[in-house]
C-alpha cells in the first residue's frame, strides 16, 4: 500500500507535460521555484504560485483509484517491454 503522503504528492504524468509546458511557455518569468503535483483530494504542497505565475491546472488525483492504477499498468507494461519487468 502507497503511505498517504506519498499519495499527496503524487504526479501525473499527464499533468507532469502540463507542469513543463507551463513553464516553457510562461511569459516574463525567469526563474521560478515551483511547487509540482496532481490535484490530489488530500495535497500537501502550495501550488498558489505555480498555477498563477505559470498558469498550471493539474487535473488528475491520486485518490481517484481508476488513475492511479492506470498509471501504475502503463509503467508496469513499459518496464517489461525495456526487459526490466518481471
Amino acid at each position: 500500500m502507497t503511505p498517504v503522503r506519498d499519495l499527496s504528492a503524487w504526479l501525473s504524468a499527464r499533468d507532469a507535460g502540463e507542469l513543463l509546458l507551463a513553464a516553457v511557455e510562461a511569459e516574463g518569468v525567469q526563474l521560478l521555484i515551483a511547487n509540482g503535483t496532481s490535484a490530489n483530494r488530500h495535497g500537501i504542497a502550495d501550488l498558489h504560485d505555480t498555477e498563477t505565475l505559470l498558469g498550471y491546472c493539474p487535473v488528475d488525483d491520486a485518490w481517484a483509484d481508476d488513475q492511479l492504477h492506470r498509471e501504475t499498468w502503463v509503467l508496469l507494461m513499459v518496464a517489461e517491454t525495456r526487459g526490466g519487468g518481471g
